[in-house]
């Protein structure tokens, strides 16, 4: 099982479980039978148009109805996207659809910011943050095991013991 059929199985089982609003498991159900398109190797221009319009602003209120498995998907589509559709089309130097699969991209992240805008709470940033931090990094930043990050406080007190020294 792939990594979005895992985070497709978990939105259901928590719409399911939680009692969620009929609109909701709609808008659940209408999104998966659309990430089909993500099997697609050359989408026509409607299924790409379809796609964009269902990953922006029908998304919200399950973003707000089940946060964590919600947003969660919308990260393993965001991978997929950029990993395997985007880059191909890149590979292939088949500009078209490699501007189509950007506009996707786009139009998911948009989606997460339109909702960040209207549930801007601690606990909103923290479901975001844990479900897109490890993708954008993976995608976008060079990882290095033997790199360690200093948690805030210890690099505050070296910065501190390094300007009194």
């Amino acid at each position: 099982m792939t990594e979005l059929e895992r985070a497709v199985e978990a939105l259901k089982a928590a719409v399911k479980q939680g009692g969620i609003d009929k609109r909701v498991g709609d808008v659940v159900s209408q999104f998966t039978s659309y990430l089909i398109l993500l099997k697609s190797s050359s989408p026509s221009s409607q299924s790409i148009s379809k796609l964009r319009s269902i990953l922006r602003r029908p998304l919200v209120p399950l973003y707000a109805a089940v946060p964590g498995p919600a947003l969660q998907l919308s990260s393993a589509v965001l991978r997929k996207v950029i990993d395997d559709k985007l880059r191909n089309a890149l590979n292939a130097q088949n500009l078209q659809l490699s501007a189509w699969w950007n506009e996707v991209a786009v139009a998911l992240l948009s989606g997460v910011l339109d909702f960040l805008d209207k549930h801007s709470d601690d606990m909103t940033k923290e479901a975001v943050a844990s479900a897109f931090y490890p993708t954008i990094c993976t995608l976008f930043f060079y990882q290095d095991a033997s790199l360690k990050i200093l948690p805030r406080t210890q690099r505050t007190v070296s910065t501190h013991h390094l300007i009194v020294v």
